[in-house]
C-alpha cells in the first residue's frame, strides 16, 4: 500500500486512510506544516488511492499515469510567478462545470495556496461554497494563519509536522543518498527531508565549506571585520540564504556553549523570519553576527535593530 511510503506523519495518514475507507470524503482538504515534510506526496497518494482498482498500487495504468502527469482529472496547481492567479482558478472553475473523464474522483492539487492573490483566493472560495460532486480539492501550505478565514473553515484540517531526524535519513537513504550526506543534509533541513533533497540537488557542500570557513574566524578567531565580508559574500546565495541559515544553526553548537546555544539558535531563527519579509539582506546578517558575538560573550542581543 502507497500509505506505507509517507513516513514519520502517522497521525495524518490514519485521519486520511479512515475518512477514505469510511467513505466519507470532504470536498477539500487542506495539509498544513513546514516545507518538504510531505505534504505534496501524501496528496499524490491520496489521489491515486481513490482511483487506482487496487487503492495505490503505484503500477497499475492508472497510477503510472498520475506519476507522469497523464491523467485527465487529476491536476495540480502552482504559482504562476510568485502568485497563484485568478486566471488558474477560472479554469478549474469552468473544468469542474465538466463530466469527469474517467476518473472515479476528480482531485485538484492546489500547492503552496498562501501564494493566492486576493482575486484569487476569492475566486476559490465561490467554487468551494457550492462544491462540486464527485471532486477533493487538496490545498497545501506553509502559512495557514495567511490563508482567508472563509478558506479554511470550508476544509478538513490535516497537520503535519517536522520529522525525527531517524525518519528524513530514512527517506534520504531510499533515495539512494550515503549515510554521511543523509546525516548531514538532515541536519540542515531541520527536520524536512523534502528540502534536503533540494538541498541536495543545488549541491550544498560549497555553501557548508564557506560557512565553516567564516564561522572560525568570526567565533573562532573573534575576528569581526569577517562579518562584513559573509555579509557581502552572501549575496550571491541570496536565492539560498533559508540553506545558508540553516546550515549556521547546524554549527552553532560547535561554538556556543549548551546554555547559549538555544539563543543563538532563535537569534538566527528570528534573521530568517525578518528577510522572509524583506529587510535587506546584508544588514540583517550583520546585525545576526554581532547579535550571536555578543550571545557569545554572555550579554544579550537586544541591542541592535535591522531597519527595513
Amino acid at each position: 500500500m502507497l500509505w506505507n511510503t509517507i513516513i514519520g506523519q502517522t497521525h495524518a495518514v490514519e485521519i486520511l486512510k479512515q475518512s477514505i475507507q469510511a467513505g466519507r470524503i470532504p470536498s477539500a482538504y487542506l495539509f498544513f506544516g513546514p516545507d518538504g515534510v510531505g505534504k505534496g506526496t501524501t496528496a499524490n497518494v491520496v489521489a491515486k488511492t481513490l482511483n487506482c482498482p487496487y487503492q495505490g498500487c503505484d503500477i497499475c495504468r492508472v497510477c503510472v499515469r498520475i506519476n507522469e502527469n497523464n491523467y485527465p482529472d487529476i491536476r495540480t496547481i502552482v504559482a504562476d510567478g510568485k502568485f497563484i492567479k485568478i486566471g488558474q482558478i477560472r479554469e478549474i472553475n469552468k473544468d469542474v462545470s465538466l463530466s469527469i473523464f474517467e476518473a472515479q474522483y476528480r482531485v485538484y492539487i492546489l500547492k503552496n495556496v498562501e501564494k493566492m492573490n486576493i482575486e484569487a483566493a476569492n475566486a476559490f472560495l465561490k467554487i468551494l461554497e457550492e462544491p462540486p460532486g464527485k471532486t477533493l480539492f487538496i490545498l497545501t501550505t506553509n502559512a495557514i494563519d495567511s490563508l482567508l478565514s472563509t478558506i479554511v473553515s470550508r476544509c478538513q484540517l490535516i497537520r503535519f509536522n517536522l520529522l525525527l531526524p531517524q525518519d528524513g535519513e530514512k527517506i534520504l537513504l531510499k533515495k539512494g543518498i550515503n549515510q554521511r550526506e543523509a546525516s548531514l543534509l538532515t541536519g540542515i533541513s531541520a527536520g524536512r527531508p523534502g528540502k534536503a533533497i533540494e538541498y541536495k540537488e543545488k549541491g550544498v557542500e560549497k555553501q557548508i565549506a564557506m560557512v565553516q570557513e567564516y564561522l572560525n574566524e568570526i567565533f573562532g578567531g573573534k575576528n569581526e571585520l569577517k562579518v562584513f565580508e559573509f555579509a557581502e559574500e552572501a549575496k550571491a546565495y541570496s536565492d539560498d540564504i533559508e540553506v545558508i541559515l540553516d546550515i549556521i544553526i547546524l554549527m552553532i553548537p560547535n561554538f556556543f556553549s549548551s546554555k547559549a546555544k538555544i539563543q543563538a539558535i532563535t537569534e538566527v531563527i528570528k534573521t530568517k523570519d525578518k528577510l522572509a519579509r524583506n529587510i535587506n539582506l546584508s544588514l540583517g546578517l550583520e546585525v545576526m553576527f554581532f547579535n550571536l558575538l555578543s550571545i557569545r560573550a554572555g550579554g544579550r542581543s537586544e541591542g541592535y535593530k535591522v531597519r527595513k
